[in-house]
């Protein structure tokens, strides 16, 4: 999953800034598809991990903070699941002329609440629907607490959320219980008074400290109290120099985490799946459905020309996988019950295929031929990862196969 990172400060100077890009730096090693940053006044993003930066992106960002007049920072560490990082627009921070928004985390049923909300968006990450909801409860006469409580209690997944309202400055934090963040407040021997944040306790843990030689660790602040934000509870962070806190805003009823998958080689899981947007054909409004047939409408075209849909064509390619790869288990059976116990979403407002606590060892085989990006979370099992797969590797993969293949039923 991504992660996010989090500073701000009375007495906003380099240390800070060097304090904030340990955290973004250490964050981009195991999400590195896109790094974001924003402050106030500006938003900063690029299609790349920070630690893989050339020095010149990394000491402009520096220099670009170091001229706005802001005394906090929000970055974000992405880990791809939907939308191509390729693409600037589906990278955090996201934005709208009411608030910005960063995320970590999985939304399951963004695209359901997209429709119902008729919202209008280009966006194809899952996160993107954030901003955009809470300026739908503002305009129907929510203020910003109010706003944010009804966008938490709407959306459903996994998820750890900072808004910020460009209008007025005012800041905000909220969470589930899916994932983890840690606040962190330091007071200075110059009495300067600090707020760090991160996705990683670890990493946080580590701000303020110095190596003494080469193996004690010093702490060279004068004082820190770390908070564990609560589910369910919205909190106002106050940047304000005088005040520097974090106090609870209002609380809120998270969604029960309801599965939103079928089962591969099953059947829905029980669930009203009229209410969900994860089967093909109903996640996209019709302008939106019309772009993407445009964009990738040889996968469209595909499928109808062979009579089937993304899920028979995905089963398609694990069938084919069978019969290619060198894994005694395909044979056993075992493949199919791992298969059975895997969530997968099939999200057609990305053209992408979630697949959530994969047996690693058959992940092997879907990153090397169907080309899936693999990914983990807190819920992930210990001998399993998540991965992403794109459509059109799916349809590439079968276009080979009934070239190269005779035996191919389509």
């Amino acid at each position: 999953m991504c992660e996010i990172q989090f500073v701000a400060s009375t007495k906003f100077d380099e240390e800070n800034i060097d304090d904030f890009t340990f955290l973004l730096e250490n964050g981009s090693r195991w999400n590195g598809d896109a790094t974001g940053v924003f402050g106030k006044g500006f938003v900063w993003k690029i299609a790349d991990a920070y630690v893989d930066m050339k020095k010149k992106p990394s000491k402009e960002l520096t220099k670009l903070i170091e001229k706005k007049s802001t005394n906090w920072l929000i970055g974000h560490n992405r880990l791809a699941t939907t939308g191509s990082e390729t693409i600037s627009k589906n990278n955090h921070p996201f934005r709208n002329d009411e608030c910005i928004v960063v995320h970590n985390g999985i939304l399951s049923n963004h695209s359901a609440l997209k429709n119902r909300y008729d919202l209008k968006y280009p966006e194809q990450t899952d996160s993107a629907i954030v901003p955009h909801l809470i300026t739908h409860f503002l305009q129907d006469g929510d203020n910003e607490v109010e706003a944010i409580k009804s966008t938490a209690e709407e959306i459903r997944g996994s998820y750890s959320i900072f808004v910020y309202y460009r209008k007025t400055g005012n800041l905000y934090y909220f969470k589930n219980s899916s994932t983890n963040f840690e606040f962190m407040r330091t007071e200075s021997y110059d009495g300067s008074v600090s707020i760090y944040g991160s996705t990683n306790a670890n990493a946080l843990a580590l701000v303020g400290c110095e190596l003494a030689n080469g193996s004690f660790t010093i702490d060279t602040m004068k004082s820190r109290v770390e908070m564990t934000p609560k589910s369910g509870v919205v909190y106002a962070v106050d940047t304000n120099t005088e005040r520097m806190s974090i106090m609870k805003a209002c609380s809120f009823k998270p969604q029960a985490n309801l599965p939103t998958y079928t089962n591969y080689r099953g059947s829905w899981s029980g669930t009203d799946m009229s209410a969900y947007d994860t089967y093909y054909g109903t996640t996209a409004n019709a302008d939106e459905q019309t772009s993407l047939i445009e964009s990738d409408g040889y996968i469209d075209e595909w499928l109808d020309k062979h009579n089937m849909d993304i899920m028979e064509a995905f089963e398609e390619c694990c069938n084919e996988i069978e019969k290619i790869s060198a894994y005694d288990d395909w044979e056993s059976g075992v493949a199919k019950t791992l298969y059975q116990d895997t969530d997968i979403c099939f999200y057609d407002s990305a053209y992408q295929v979630v697949l959530r606590n994969l047996d690693t060892t058959l992940g092997y085989y879907l990153v090397n031929y169907l080309d899936a990006k693999e990914w983990m979370d807190s819920d992930t099992n210990m001998s399993a990862k998540n991965y992403t797969i794109d459509y059109n590797d799916v349809v590439e993969f079968l276009i080979e196969s009934h070239q190269t293949n005779t035996e191919l039923t389509v």
